[in-house]
Order: C-alpha cells, then structure tokens, then sequence
C-alpha cells in the first residue's frame, strides 16, 4: 500500500473507533446528551469520509476507502 492508502485506512480506522466509542457512550451513560446528537454526530463523520472519498476519487484511494465501507456494512450484515 501506498502512503495515502495508509492515511485513508487510518482514517476510517480512527472514524470507526470514534462511531462505535460513540455508541459505547450512548449504552452506559445515563446523563447527557441525547440519542439526536450522536446521530446527528454519526451522519457528519459519514458525510466528511463521502466528501473525502468524492475528492480522491480519481486516485484510487476514493475506491479503496468505498470498498472498505462496502466490506464493513456487508460483514455486520
């Protein structure tokens, strides 16, 4: 893998982290904030990776990082 491939999969590695820490967050906490801003939290992050994704598309680390989404959903699924 080439150097920006490694910043794109590190990038998505640290956005996921951020998602599912999110969602930890969400399960053991009581007080705070509500169900709406980490949705609303989630479609930001998801909306960032598309723009990234749009922008490289050319270089071919848009379709590396669209297949490890791709590989990601279809392994949860």
């Amino acid at each position: 893998m080439d150097n920006m491939t490694r910043r794109a999969v590190a990038a998505q590695i640290a956005v996921t982290g951020m998602i599912l820490g999110a969602f930890d967050r969400l399960k053991n906490d009581d007080s705070g904030q509500g169900s709406v801003e980490y949705i609303g939290i989630i479609i930001i992050v998801v909306a960032i990776v598309a723009a990234v994704a749009m922008l490289v598309q050319g270089s071919g680390i848009g379709q590396a990082i669209i297949d490890e989404i791709k590989s990601a959903i279809e392994s949860v699924g």
